[in-house]
C-alpha cells in the first residue's frame, strides 16, 4: 500500500491492541490526529455531542447527539454500518459517509470497526488508506479485562459486579449488560469481525509486536 501526504487514513483495531501507537507512527509521517484537534469551537462541539464524534468507538458514537436524531428522523437511507467491534452501533450509511468525508486532507482517525462492505466502499470512495494493527489474542484479552473494569470506562460496574470467572466468560463469549444497558459480543466475534479486513484491497495490517520491536516480544529490525 502506498500512501501519500494528501491521503486521508482510517486506523482501525481491537480495543487494547496499540491503537494509539499506530496513530502516533502515522503522525511522525505528518499526518494530524483528527481526535487532537483542540479549537475551542471542536471543544464546543464535542462537548454537546454534536457534530462528528472524535472517533469510530461506541462512547463517542453512541453520545453523539447528530446521529441519534438523524438516524430516527432525518436519514434518507435504510443501509447501516456497525460501529465499534464490542457493542456495534448500527449507524445510517450517509451518516457515516458524512463524517468520513468532513475529515481533513492529510488526517488519521481512529475507530474500533468490524469488518462491512459498506464500510470498505465508504473508505475507498472518499479516498481514506485503511490500516489496521492486530496483537497477540491473549494481551489483548487480560488488558482488556482490565481496562473495562476500572471507572470511568462504561462498563466498569457490570464488570465489577461479576466474579472474576464471570468476567473472563463475558469478555471471551459476550452477553448482555444489564447495568449499563448494552450488549457485549465478546473479543472472540469481535476478532473475527476485525480480521474479516484482509480481504479487502485497501487494508494493511500490521503487527503490534513488530512496532515495538524486541522489548515488546516482537524481533529485531535489520
Amino acid at each position: 500500500m502506498e500512501i501519500y501526504k494528501h491521503d486521508r487514513i482510517f486506523i482501525n483495531s481491537m480495543p487494547k491492541s496499540g491503537t494509539h501507537l499506530l496513530s502516533k507512527s502515522i503522525e511522525l509521517l505528518g499526518f494530524h490526529n483528527f481526535s487532537s484537534r483542540k479549537t475551542i469551537f471542536q471543544k464546543i462541539i464535542w462537548h454537546l455531542r454534536l457534530g462528528h464524534p472524535k472517533e469510530f468507538g461506541y462512547e463517542a458514537v453512541n453520545q453523539n447527539w447528530y446521529r441519534y436524531f438523524k438516524s430516527q428522523i432525518l436519514s434518507n437511507s435504510h443501509d447501516t454500518i456497525p460501529l465499534d467491534v464490542t457493542s456495534p452501533i448500527l449507524v445510517p450509511i450517509d451518516i457515516v459517509s458524512r463524517w468520513l468525508n468532513s475529515v481533513p486532507q492529510k488526517s488519521c482517525i481512529l475507530g474500533h470497526v468490524p469488518w462491512s462492505q459498506n464500510m470498505d466502499d465508504l473508505l475507498k470512495k472518499h479516498g481514506y488508506k485503511h490500516i489496521i494493527i492486530v496483537r497477540d489474542p491473549r494481551d489483548v484479552f487480560i488488558s482488556f479485562v482490565k481496562f473495562v473494569s476500572k471507572p470511568p470506562h462504561s462498563l466498569s460496574k457490570d464488570f465489577q459486579s461479576l466474579s472474576q470467572e464471570q468476567q473472563m466468560n463475558t469478555t471471551f463469549y459476550g452477553g448482555y449488560m444489564p447495568i449499563s444497558k448494552r450488549n457485549n459480543v465478546g473479543l472472540s466475534k469481535a476478532f473475527q469481525s476485525i480480521l474479516a479486513w484482509q480481504n479487502s484491497s485497501n487494508c494493511l495490517i500490521v503487527k503490534f509486536e513488530d512496532l515495538v520491536g524486541i522489548k515488546g516480544g516482537g524481533t529485531q529490525l535489520k
